[in-house]
């Protein structure tokens, strides 16, 4: 059984203040994270977009994909 679930925030290069503040909301708003990465301003890997990856418990995934969906917006 999964235990943990990894996210790609992804963002435009011209998103990267908006990107910085949903990473601080994401971590103010859920603390459960085990994982939260740093921005990656730049494309890396197979990743074609700047992005920060997060770490969500399985337990905690269906509450955490609400609250990410809201931040967004």
């Amino acid at each position: 059984m999964v235990q943990t679930f990894h996210a790609h925030i992804c963002f435009s290069a011209d998103e990267t203040i908006l990107a910085t503040t949903v990473r601080e909301n994401i971590i103010e708003a859920l603390p459960q994270l085990t994982y939260i990465g740093p921005l990656t301003p730049i494309p890396i890997c197979s990743h074609t977009k700047p992005m920060f990856e997060i770490h969500i418990p399985a337990f905690i995934k269906n509450y955490a994909l609400a609250c990410i969906d809201g931040l967004r917006e």
